[in-house]
């Protein structure tokens, strides 16, 4: 199946077994959580907040795993993906941002406002 979604929301429903949250930010968290099945897995390895609060009881009663996730992965993964994107079967929405704006980009990642990832230039 390949569909776009544009909030963690709509997947509600779905019955999905792995839910990978490259944003982080507590809110697409809380909603990976209500989406995945019972004793279904929640992959953090977005940091868009330092902090947040979730429901402990949409953990506890439905036996969700929220797992911690380093974005250095197995080097054979990321080769995979490396792989779809040259073959357009996958985009990445990237922005460019000047090394010296590292700062305002980071202000406006814990804003919320980057869509897709912040890319500095050097």
């Amino acid at each position: 199946m390949k569909e776009v979604f544009t909030d963690v929301t709509e997947l509600q429903g779905l019955d999905l077994d792995v839910i990978v949250d490259f944003a982080g930010f507590g809110t697409r968290t809380s909603g990976a959580i209500k989406a995945v099945k019972d004793r279904g897995r929640v992959a953090l390895v977005g940091l868009g907040r330092s902090e947040w609060t979730l429901k402990s009881i949409d953990l506890v009663s439905r036996a969700i795993e929220l797992r911690g996730a380093t974005v250095a992965g197995v080097p054979e993964h990321l080769q995979a993906v490396i792989d779809l994107i040259g073959a357009g079967e996958l985009s990445v929405r990237a922005e460019t941002i000047a090394f010296e704006d590292i700062p305002e980009g980071l202000e406006r990642l814990g804003r919320g406002e980057v869509q897709g990832r912040s890319v500095a230039q050097f």
